[in-house]
């Protein structure tokens, strides 16, 4: 009877052991899934910032060859 109650609990252990490395092994995947997302999110930012840094440039580079002021075209007002 104690050899089956030892048998038993070192079986559960050793079950215990491997749920705990499963988890560890699903934890570390989803980490990587995570810092991989997170790179590849930067670089789309930055492209999507540096695009709209342009066509502000050109929104203001267009008034300020007709004369209007640097002020009133940095604003983007239409003037009519």
């Amino acid at each position: 009877m104690l050899y089956d109650e030892m048998g038993r609990l070192v079986d559960e252990a050793l079950r215990l052991n491997a749920r705990m490395v499963q988890n560890a092994m699903l934890l570390t995947v989803a980490m990587n899934y995570a810092w991989t997302a997170s790179q590849h999110r930067e670089p789309r930012r930055t492209r999507s910032e540096i695009k709209a840094h342009v066509k502000r440039q050109a929104r203001t580079r267009r008034p300020k060859r007709r004369g209007v002021p640097t002020e009133v075209a940095a604003r983007g007002l239409r003037i009519l």
